[in-house]
Formats: C-alpha cells, structure tokens, sequence
C-alpha cells in the first residue's frame, strides 16, 4: 500500500474523500489490497486532529514528468503523475515531448536535418 499512498494523499488533497471510489481507481493500476485498508487509511486521514495535506510537486518535477519516457518513471511517480494530469488536463493534451523526436541537451548542436 506503501506505493500508492502518494496518490491517495493526492486524491484526499483534491477533495476525494471517497475510499470506495479511490480503491476503484487504483485497482486497474495494480493496487491487489483490500477496499478495508484504502478505508481504514482514510479513516486516520479524517480522524487526525491537525491533518497536513501532502505537499503538491514543484512545476520542475512535473515538467520533468512529462518529459520523460514514460518506462523511466517509477511507480510512485507514474502515480503522481496520473493524479496531476487528472486535475490539470491541459497537461494531458499537450503534443508527447518524450522519445527520439526530443532533442537531446547532451548533444552538440549540428547542422538541421535535411
């Protein structure tokens, strides 16, 4: 559960607070826990006397995100990545900036391709 508590800290940031409708979302991503311990997470969420909600990544790291093809992306990050796309969706519809069409910063510049 550990792997999917950042998108469930995203989820309750964005005011989900629904663990039925969380579970149901995280299952097709590969979460095989209970619908009990996404409840019983929330639950201490609700019941925590001073509840600090988790802090949203920087623009550099979703930037950085984005960019990146996505098999380099961990778990945690594939899922922070998902929640941020699922509240800014301008993100999702921008052109695929990863993969072999990106020039590489490593590279001298050369003459453009004919």
């Amino acid at each position: 559960m550990d792997e999917f508590k950042p998108y469930l800290d995203d989820r309750w940031n964005q005011g989900c607070t629904n663990a039925w409708k969380v579970w149901e979302e995280i299952v097709p991503l590969g979460y095989t826990g209970s619908y009990q311990r996404v409840r019983a997470y929330f639950r201490t969420k609700r019941l925590s006397a001073d509840p600090l909600p988790a802090s949203p990544p920087s623009l550099r790291t979703v930037a950085d995100w984005i960019l990146r093809h996505p098999d380099s992306l961990t778990e945690a990050e594939q899922l922070r990545l998902k929640a941020v796309l699922a509240h800014c969706p301008e993100l999702d519809a921008s052109p695929d900036m990863s993969g072999p069409s990106r020039p590489d910063p490593h590279r001298a510049p050369g003459p453009p391709a004919p």
